[in-house]
């Protein structure tokens, strides 16, 4: 492979914009660890931060053709602080969606038996979607999720980019919210084989 570490940010561009992957992944190895750093002081989530920059390289990846930026390295912490904001935008909503519920099943007790076999019923419907998946994405979903691997684990263990992950991640995420609903996805994992 192409040592390309003596190139500046502007040349790395350059090179990006014809599609050279050594050039991107030259660009992530200089910024990747400094915008995790960087974003996990703010989230104090090690696997969301980590999500957050890989992300910011993905749309970097995509839109590589289109960017036109003279200070990258302001353009990827810009774009770290936006997604940050997101991130957190986003938890306060699970976080009300929480609490709605929370209060629901405190105002609407209900036998404990009838609980046992609703949420049995709920996880086997979950499980069902999940099985839906295609392969690949059921085991990365499934290594991440239920076996709480990082995204570097994952790759490791399957011999894939961390990027392909967290595609996977996502894609399963958005499958399964639009299967059974955010609301129900929320609950059964914060809830998942917990008794």
């Amino acid at each position: 492979m192409q040592d390309l570490s003596a190139y500046d940010d502007h040349e790395l561009m350059d090179l990006i914009k014809r599609d050279n992957q050594v050039a991107f992944e030259t660009l992530f190895d200089r910024y990747g660890a400094v915008l995790i750093s960087h974003t996990h002081r703010k989230l104090l989530d090690m696997a969301a931060a980590e999500d957050v920059v890989q992300d910011i390289f993905i749309k970097l990846w995509e839109r590589r053709k289109e960017i036109n930026c003279d200070n990258i390295a302001g353009y990827l912490f810009t774009s770290a602080r936006h997604m940050v904001l997101n991130v957190i935008k986003h938890r306060q909503v699970i976080v009300r969606y929480e609490k709605d519920f929370k209060h629901f099943v405190e105002n609407h007790p209900i036998n404990s038996t009838e609980h046992i076999i609703q949420k049995k019923e709920l996880e086997a419907i979950l499980m069902a979607e999940i099985d839906k998946l295609s392969p690949r994405m059921r085991q990365v979903f499934i290594l991440s999720r239920q076996e709480n691997l990082s995204h570097q684990q994952i790759a490791d263990r399957l011999g894939i980019s961390k990027f392909t992950v967290n595609d996977h991640i996502k894609a399963s995420l958005r499958i399964l919210k639009t299967k059974i609903g955010l609301i129900l996805l929320l609950i059964l994992w914060s809830n998942h084989f917990n008794g």
